[in-house]
């Protein structure tokens, strides 16, 4: 057996459902900057800021892995060259933190050294009745110059043809 609901009764049973939930989720506050960093050769630490634009204390977990990619394909390992500090923290509602970046190691002579923050914000302490709480993990990746950089001549190569009157690029 079939009920057919007119259309203004099922949007307005959509709308106060979505009305009636709107307080059950609440969403991260935690803000990056920058979300990418490079440090050039001669530069041994830099940092970024982390944020709470949240209305509760956030505690997160900073790591940093070193990053190399094969067939399509990431791979993250312990970091020997680069540390952070601090590595836990919280931040109260409207308060940053900058998180110092360390380079440990001599820059790599003819290559780009590639690294990842993995940032995680951790549950809060105390889990609140009947809300989804979102814990979200962020992968900022970091770069370090080489010291002399490979010379390379750029290979951009195109060409214009013709097929059936229309031009193909």
């Amino acid at each position: 057996m079939r009920v057919k609901l007119p259309v203004k009764q099922c949007a307005c049973a959509c709308l106060l459902g979505m009305v009636a939930s709107a307080n059950l989720a609440t969403a991260s506050g935690l803000q990056i900057a920058p979300v990418t960093l490079t440090l050039q050769a001669t530069q041994n630490a830099d940092g970024i800021w982390l944020s709470n634009a949240g209305e509760n204390v956030l505690n997160a977990q900073v790591r940093v892995f070193r990053w190399s990619q094969s067939a399509y394909d990431n791979k993250l390992s312990p970091s020997q060259g680069l540390v952070i500090s601090p590595p836990m923290l919280a931040l109260a509602p409207g308060e940053r933190q900058l998180i110092r970046v360390i380079r440990t190691s001599p820059p790599s002579a003819h290559a780009e050294d590639a690294y990842r923050l993995s940032i995680d914000e951790l549950p809060p302490a105390k889990v609140e009745k009947n809300k989804l709480q979102f814990v979200l993990h962020y992968s900022v990746p970091v770069f370090i110059q080489p010291t002399s950089p490979a010379q390379t001549q750029a290979k951009l190569q195109w060409k214009l043809q013709q097929l059936d009157g229309k031009k193909i690029y």
